[in-house]
């Protein structure tokens, strides 16, 4: 074992680890505290120099590192000041769908959410294969109200993972809905929407204030950030109140969807108020 050091070619010195391995530490470990939540929009993350010291890394490999979340649209670069958390672009999304809050700002009517429960309960087996928890791990669950000039538009079912975001654990979204918290929060990068329709049962049409057996519109909706779940929904609709609209454009060929199955189509979705004003 001795004769090994003889045979091999020197390269030139190395005091430090190969930069390709540092800038992808570099990068995991900033894009969990972001993606967590640990690092909240407008955080301002450590300076290049910082980063330099912590990793024992050269400048250009952080500054590959901040390119390539900048270019991810998790930071934002600002002159002199340093580089910031981003807010995440809701237009970004795969699916573009405004929040209650802001559907019924700009059509000039007045919103107000009520929040019915929310709790910290072992996840059931379909939640826990939507989330990808293990069976009866702990996941947020939330049932709310959401109004618009007081009449109730949507009844919401949220479970959030609270792996994807921790922050979701100390927040009790008694004065902010979960899907405008999360939009503000959480930069996710994908998207699935199953629409469908379903009969109200005798709690449902209570609280949506409509009869017992009408037909509601039922949107579940799921969100994934770089792979992994963030939170899955279901927002039952009174079907005389909203309606979806859609437009979609040819794709190229061989374009395929999370799932390695093709997409025909590509395009956007929106959910419209149909309220008499």
């Amino acid at each position: 074992m001795g004769n090994v050091g003889h045979v091999v070619k020197r390269r030139k010195p190395q005091s430090k680890p190969v930069s390709g391995a540092v800038s992808e530490r570099i990068l995991r470990d900033i894009e969990h505290h972001i993606l967590s939540g640990i690092w909240a929009p407008g955080h301002r993350i450590p300076f290049e120099h910082e980063l330099m010291i912590e990793y024992d890394c050269s400048r250009m490999t952080v500054h590959k590192v901040i390119s390539a979340l900048s270019t991810r649209g998790l930071v934002t670069r600002r002159r002199r000041a340093g580089t910031f958390v981003s807010a995440p672009q809701i237009e970004q999304s795969l699916l573009e769908l405004r929040d209650f809050e802001t559907q019924a700002r700009l059509a000039g009517l007045l919103y107000r959410y009520e929040l019915i429960e929310r709790k910290i309960a072992p996840a059931n087996e379909l939640e826990a294969k939507s989330l990808d928890l293990p069976v009866g791990h702990k996941a947020i669950k939330i049932r709310a109200l959401h109004r618009i000039n007081e009449l109730p538009v949507a009844l919401e079912q949220r479970v959030i993972n609270p792996h994807a975001i921790p922050s979701a654990l100390e927040e009790s979204f008694e004065d902010v809905a979960p899907g405008t918290w999360l939009l503000k929060m959480v930069p996710w990068t994908e998207a699935e929407h199953l629409i469908g329709a379903m009969p109200a049962d005798k709690a449902t049409a209570k609280l949506l204030q409509v009869a017992e057996g009408s037909a509601c519109l039922v949107l579940d909706r799921h969100t994934w950030r770089s792979g992994m779940p963030v939170t899955e929904v279901r927002l039952i609709h009174p079907g005389d109140r909203y309606h979806f609209i859609g437009r979609f454009q040819p794709m190229a060929a061989g374009a395929v969807n999370r799932n390695g199955k093709e997409r025909k189509t590509k395009g956007g979705i929106t959910r419209a108020l149909h309220l008499m004003r």
